[in-house]
């Protein structure tokens, strides 16, 4: 290493002399050799000094493969250090400089796209990232490269797992197997490692552990310490799933003490960091802040972003045990700002359950429940992006009977069609020129018109009366509406209390009179608040608080009237001698819209928010209004009182949290 600085502080004063000489372009080939070279050798340990040796190159060398080349290790490097975007660019920039017809180029060429697909994998692009692994497959297959091909299988395999698809990971293994056994090649750490990766994540760890053990024979007899710190760290994971923490401490400290013998700074962050989270386990915090903020130093350090990330939230997770909230609030503040913070999904979430925790242990309300906000909707964007092409497949294929309007809809749009057909028909007779007949076309078509615009503004009236404003245009347009997805509005049910009991006291004609008089009243009340009505079922009322990605910013519109619809009934008590009371479900959430069978247009929306809403409204007491807590975080105390009412296991869900909200 020392050896390494000294040759890097002679390029950089070359580099320096260069380029304030003038004479960048005469850089002597020998020079930026030797940098390509130190690039390589630091690519995995120091970014900066990578990124700089590797610019140094580019501006000063007109060669194509050296170029090519310094592409690839900006790439490499970049992927090291968690930077995927950056890798992405530069991996493309090395492929689209690559010659395909040269042995020269062939073999960067295949280590490229190999890169290339691992970078996709990460993105989450698993059908590229695998048509690109097989692209290298063929490249290393054509080099007779054995250990380009053993790699490149290997990441197929560990993609395939990851989409838990086991059977094609085993099915790969045992084709790098025979690989193996036909070429003569003992069989390779990294395929070991990776063979027992996945029988692990089948949970099957006894042929896990067999694996991971014999890939750290493997590598005790080729003395390679990173190879062995990684089988023990895998041996590590088995035992720490399987609960015994002790145990898997042990063989952390083993990784630990060969991470240092081989100088990997990213593994010993790793197993540092692994360190620290089983002595938090153990109870023992001090310690394993010990261990975790040296992982810190290293991750900043080298520029390990993800790493860094991670550590600092399992520090400030031991200050919250330790009770020093304010310690941790201080370093989750810190980290808050990260730009980094966002690409990690899962670091994002950890992030914002701790800050949760944190705010609220040290009594700030409001920030807890805006970093509580914050969670709900990115849990809800992680899973809905799940459910999103089971709910699309069940919108296409779902068919339900239609209310009494849309029949009449489909009826006066087919009697439109008609008049067109006939509209069309006259206008063919005026092509002929006959002067009679045109004169009597035209008094048809005027007819015919009138008759077309009255008919058409039954059909807007109509429309109108059965879809949301939002999608009306593109109705009218394209006589269908595409599935949409909206993210935190928020879902008002209503139900009447004893409804069937009354139903049998009551003549028909005058139930129905009743519910047109209250439901039309509903629906005057919900348009003054600028919410939609989705659908009346029997005496059911749904509705929401709009029809667009607001994030919660109109909930206080919908609970606003949802306490009139409640006062409009009350009122009503007064002047007739039936009385309703009504129970009134709401929650907040992401829903999707769209159309609901195929013969016939039906609106409706889907989701969690409208299952959680209902469940409110079932265990809501009469003529009150109750809430969820992803309701509750979108209102103010300035303008609602609470009623706080526990909390209410919900099917499929954990408990949820419920408020009963009344006007000041």
């Amino acid at each position: 290493m020392r050896e390494i600085a000294l040759n890097i502080r002679l390029l950089s004063i070359l580099f320096v002399f260069f380029t304030f000489s003038g004479l960048k372009c005469s850089v002597p080939e020998s020079i930026l050799d030797d940098a390509f070279s130190k690039a390589y050798e630091v690519s995995e340990e120091n970014y900066e000094l990578t990124d700089s040796l590797c610019r140094f190159i580019l501006e000063n060398t007109s060669s194509r493969l050296l170029t090519m080349r310094t592409y690839s290790i900006l790439s490499e490097s970049n992927y090291y250090f968690g930077n995927l975007d950056s890798a992405r660019m530069f991996s493309i920039r090395s492929i689209a400089l690559t010659d395909t017809n040269s042995l020269v180029d062939l073999k960067t060429y295949g280590i490229q796209l190999n890169i290339y697909a691992s970078i996709l994998s990460e993105l989450g692009e698993t059908d590229e990232s695998i048509n690109t692994y097989y692209q290298a497959l063929k490249v290393f297959k054509k080099l007779d490269n054995e250990y380009g091909v053993s790699y490149v299988l290997t990441n197929l395999a560990l993609t395939y797992n990851s989409l838990e698809k086991y059977e094609k990971a085993l099915e790969i293994f045992k084709e790098l197997e025979a690989f193996f056994y036909k070429n003569g090649i003992a069989e390779k750490g990294e395929y070991l490692n990776g063979y027992g990766n996945v029988y692990y994540y089948q949970k099957d760890f006894k042929n896990a552990e067999s694996m991971y053990n014999k890939a750290l024979d493997y590598y005790i007899n080729c003395n390679d310490p990173s190879g062995i710190s990684d089988s023990y760290s895998n041996l590590a994971n088995i035992a720490l799933n399987n609960g015994d923490y002790e145990k898997a401490l042990e063989l952390y400290k083993k990784c630990y003490s060969y991470d240092l013998e081989s100088e990997n700074t990213k593994n010993l962050s790793y197993t540092m960091n692994n360190i620290g989270i089983l002595f938090s386990k153990l109870g023992e915090y001090e310690k394993s802040n010990i261990y975790l903020k040296k992982s810190c130093e290293l991750d900043s350090l080298h520029g390990f972003i993800k790493g860094f990330l991670q550590a600092k939230i399992n520090i400030a997770i031991n200050y919250n045990y330790l009770n020093y909230f304010d310690r941790a609030k201080e370093l989750l503040d810190g980290i808050e700002n990260n730009p980094m913070l966002e690409t990690f999904p899962q670091i994002l979430e950890k992030f914002l359950l701790t800050k949760t925790t944190t705010v609220f242990s040290i009594g700030d309300k409001d920030n807890g429940f805006e970093a509580l906000n914050k969670l709900i909707f990115l849990k809800d964007s992680i899973n809905s992006t799940k459910r999103d092409s089971v709910i699309s497949k069940f919108l296409a294929d779902y068919e339900v009977d239609k209310l009494k309007k849309e029949n009449e809809l489909n009826s006066l749009q087919i009697s439109k069609n008609n008049l067109e057909i006939e509209n069309a028909n006259i206008r063919q007779l005026v092509a002929v020129g006959l002067i009679l007949v045109v004169i009597f076309a035209m008094i048809l078509v005027l007819r015919k018109n009138k008759e077309l615009e009255k008919e058409r503004k039954k059909t807007d009236f109509l429309i109108e009366s059965i879809l949301p404003k939002s999608i009306i245009d593109e109705v009218k347009e394209e006589l269908d509406f595409s599935p949409r997805k909206y993210i935190g509005i928020t879902v008002l049910f209503i139900d009447f209390e004893n409804f069937t009991e009354k139903t049998e006291l009551i003549p028909i004609e005058k139930l129905l009179d009743e519910l047109n008089l209250i439901y039309s009243k509903f629906d005057d009340i919900i348009s003054d608040f600028g919410c939609e009505r989705i659908k009346t079922a029997g005496d059911s009322y749904i509705a929401v608080s709009s029809l667009t990605n607001e994030k919660g910013i109109f909930a206080k519109k919908i609970v606003m009237a949802a306490l009139s619809m409640i006062e409009f009934l009350e009122d009503r008590k007064k002047e007739y001698l039936l009385n309703w009371d009504v129970r009134i479900g709401i929650d907040t959430g992401n829903v999707i819209s769209g159309k609901v069978g195929s013969k016939r247009i039906m609106f409706d929306i889907f989701g969690d928010p409208v299952n959680t809403a209902s469940r409110m409204q079932q265990i809501c007491e009469p003529m009150n209004v109750n809430i969820t807590s992803r309701t509750r975080i979108f209102l103010s105390e300035n303008d609602f009182k609470f009623v706080y009412r526990g909390s209410e296991p919900i099917k499929g869900k954990d408990k949820i949290e419920m408020f009963y909200v009344k006007k000041k």
